[in-house]
């Protein structure tokens, strides 16, 4: 047995849905609630939350858009080095119609009552946002970007998870008491938290361990990778961290990921040709 429930986070980020037909009329729907807003919120300064005001940035360039995050810095909840915060918190102040405010926190709890009778997870129409330090904003759209959340439900009462409800694995990802089950991705308690190249390199371990298994004999350790993350800030460029802290900006960021976010790369890793979809 494989577990591998991922995680789950704000639409449009991801898409909470079981039938795939009833996608792109939710995406038609934010696409149009954003070109009717003249001010657009983004809470949260993590990884999501920066790619989303770099996308609004470039192709809403009319637009007033605010980041509020808590951190006193963006990417304050990871483990990148403080090159590679400071250089992507220069970049998106520099953007010319964002404005970003750090160490303030919105009381949103009406906003999320609004989002459960809502199937996105955002919320449209005039409103003025007050801030833990007093500031008023106003705004149109807001856009929730406050963190991912491991799948849970299914296994949260029979297997053993950390005190984040991750499940807790060996060096060879088998689950803690269990021999023939394994962990991998956001749901396993190992590697970096929510990163896609976590589960890229950890899928390799398991299927080599299951033949291990089946033959009995040794089985391979998985092996944590350096600290890494490629993020784009609109199409044309962004900041990333590479192997040894090196920090890169704009044109290999551009030529890594933001062209078409990996979209080419994930097609070719499922055996798909892009051009046919």
């Amino acid at each position: 047995m494989v577990v591998c429930t991922g995680s789950s986070y704000a639409f449009p980020a991801k898409v909470a849905e079981v039938d795939a037909t009833s996608v792109p009329a939710k995406y038609s729907k934010m696409r149009q609630d954003v070109n009717a807003a003249e001010n657009i919120t983004v809470i949260g300064g993590g990884a999501v939350g920066l790619e989303l005001v770099g996308e609004l940035s470039h192709y809403y360039s009319k637009k007033n858009i605010t980041l509020i995050h808590t951190g006193e810095t963006v990417l304050n909840n990871t483990a990148l080095g403080d090159k590679m915060k400071a250089k992507t918190l220069a970049a998106v102040q520099a953007l010319p119609n964002v404005k970003v405010m750090l160490g303030e926190r919105v009381e949103f709890s009406e906003l999320q009552s609004e989002i459960k009778e809502s199937s996105v997870s955002y919320v449209e129409g005039k409103r003025e946002l007050t801030t833990s330090k007093g500031n008023k904003v106003g705004t149109d759209l807001v856009f929730f970007c406050t963190g991912t959340k491991t799948n849970t439900k299914s296994f949260k009462d029979n297997l053993p998870v950390d005190e984040e409800g991750r499940i807790k694995v060996n060096e060879h990802l088998q689950i803690e008491g269990c021999k023939t089950a394994f962990a991998l991705g956001d749901c396993a308690a190992i590697g970096p938290k929510f990163a896609y190249l976590a589960m890229k390199f950890q899928a390799p371990v398991i299927n080599k361990n299951i033949r291990a298994l089946e033959k009995k004999k040794g089985m391979s350790a998985y092996k944590k990778g350096p600290t890494m993350m490629v993020l784009p800030l609109g199409p044309n460029g962004g900041n990333s961290q590479l192997p040894m802290g090196i920090v890169v900006g704009n044109f290999l960021t551009r030529t890594i990921k933001s062209g078409d976010l990996f979209s080419s790369n994930t097609w070719g890793e499922l055996n798909q040709d892009i051009a046919n979809v």
